[in-house]
Formats: C-alpha cells, sequence, structure tokens
C-alpha cells in the first residue's frame, strides 16, 4: 500500500482528505505543522507527500525541498 503524508494546519481539511486517501487504501500519516513534518520527513519513508503551502512557521515550500532531498 502506497504511504502518503499529509500536512495541512486545518483539522478539518487534514480529516476530510485523510479519511478519503485512507478509503482509497493509502496508509495515511497526517501532521498538522511544519516542525512535526520536518521530523516525519527525516524519519520515515514516503510515497508521496502532500503539503498545504501556507503552514505557519515553516513554508510548504521549505518542507517540499526537505522532502525532495530526503529521496534524492
Amino acid at each position: 500500500m502506497p504511504r502518503l503524508l499529509l500536512i495541512d494546519d486545518e483539522a478539518d481539511v487534514c480529516e476530510v482528505i485523510g479519511e478519503y486517501l485512507s478509503e482509497q487504501g493509502h496508509i495515511v500519516t497526517v501532521v498538522n505543522d511544519g516542525a512535526a513534518a520536518l521530523r516525519v520527513l527525516m524519519g520515515e519513508q514516503f510515497d508521496a507527500v502532500i503539503i498545504d503551502m501556507l503552514l505557519p512557521g515553516t513554508s510548504g515550500l521549505e518542507l517540499a525541498e526537505a522532502a525532495s532531498a530526503r529521496t534524492s
């Protein structure tokens, strides 16, 4: 099963998207802030990362770069 990381600071968005993706057979890890996302990205492997670009503290672009560097 594909492993997905969903990063969004809005709990309702995470709930709806996470539930839908789980129903489609994905293993979904949900993280609500940039700092936690960076910790998860450094410790686990994911097939895809879905990132809210407007996160408080850490930008979605910084997280995308960190995810990309992790897979390179």
